[in-house]
């Protein structure tokens, strides 16, 4: 990774050709449009990648959520970074830490209903209970194991076989 503060207003194409030789991605993110042009098209002649911050190349990067497993990518491609800044602040308010937990517990019960309920169907509806089930959401305030046992429950509770649970050795 080499990044690269250079007045380059002024500078010939030969020299601009010279300073991105070699680089696998460029962003041009000068103030001038013109100039970001001008290395756009530079880097096209030379395959390599780009990712405009004034207008759409051909690599987009995207403001990103992160939970565990679940990832989120914002790009209003280019016309907006200070919308994609926004939007991603706004989700992060409601897509909080427990969805990695509840991405995990998921998981976890879907592992578990594979050995223990034969059809697709039967299991999908579950685990959409155990996801739409405010008690198990709040469950992982207080820990992981709150709210798995919630969910076991929810499962033992909806699947109607009290053994269930006690044969795969859930909670």
């Amino acid at each position: 990774v080499r990044l690269l503060r250079l007045d380059l207003t002024a500078a010939a194409d030969s020299e601009l050709r010279e300073i991105i030789s070699g680089a696998f991605l460029v962003i041009p993110a000068t103030s001038s449009s013109e100039l970001n042009r001008k290395i756009t098209d530079i880097a096209g002649e030379s395959d390599i990648l780009i990712n405009q911050v004034d207008a759409l190349g051909n690599v987009v990067i995207p403001s990103v959520i992160k939970r565990g497993d679940l990832v989120i990518g914002i790009s209003t491609l280019g016309h907006s970074p200070a919308v994609s800044k926004y939007t991603r602040r706004q989700i992060e308010g409601v897509i909080t830490p427990a969805y990695s937990d509840m991405i995990r517990l998921q998981d976890e019960l879907r592992t578990y209903l594979k050995l223990n309920v034969k059809e697709q169907r039967k299991r999908k509806a579950l685990l959409w209970k155990v996801l739409e089930s405010e008690s198990v959401w709040n469950g992982f305030s207080e820990s992981y194991e709150k709210a798995a046992e919630i969910a076991y429950a929810i499962i033992s509770e909806n699947f109607g076989n009290s053994d269930l649970l006690n044969q795969a050795g859930g909670p």
